[in-house]
């Protein structure tokens, strides 16, 4: 019998589970230069700490921003996935929609999670005028590269890294 999955709106109750989430999946192998920019990392070489501290404060604000839009998959009363958008309005003048932190529980991958979270957060993005959608995932990431494609993502460019020594 397949799993009931809700996709719903997040609420200031769902940051513990978001964050026990993001703790299940953060790796860092997978860093982005969102990460980088965000204080969750402070470069490729390992473990930064602060990553979940930084992510649950990121939540928070998110919580009471308009322009963004995070959600929450659960089964039953389970929290197993999670998914955070953005409207930014770019320097041109277009607005974008930055699909930002994602994540899925191990043991519920492979079950169109991701996909139950992405497409909602598309729709909305649509709804709200974005020219297009952008989002990072690291290099060595191939699950969701994979699901990001699937999804009709292409690559765009290469972020190189280099630290000041």
């Amino acid at each position: 019998m397949e799993p009931h999955v809700t996709i719903r709106r997040m609420e200031s109750r769902d940051i513990k589970g978001v964050v026990r989430v993001y703790e299940e999946v953060f790796d860092e192998s997978y860093i982005s230069f969102a990460e980088l920019e965000e204080g969750k990392a402070d470069g490729p070489q390992g473990p930064y700490e602060p990553a979940v501290v930084v992510f649950e404060n990121e939540l928070k604000e998110f919580l009471e921003h308009s322009e963004a839009l995070l959600l929450v998959a659960c089964v039953d009363r389970d929290l197993v996935g999670f998914a955070l958008a953005e409207l930014r309005r770019a320097r041109a003048g277009h607005i974008e929609c930055w699909l930002h932190d994602m994540g899925v529980s191990a043991a519920w991958r492979g079950q169109g999670i991701g996909h139950a979270l992405a497409e909602p957060l598309m729709e909305w993005g649509t709804q709200a005028g974005a020219k297009y959608f952008l989002l990072e995932t690291g290099v060595s990431n191939d699950l969701a590269r994979r699901m990001f494609q699937e999804l009709g993502f292409s690559a765009l460019s290469t972020v190189f890294w280099r630290p000041v020594s």
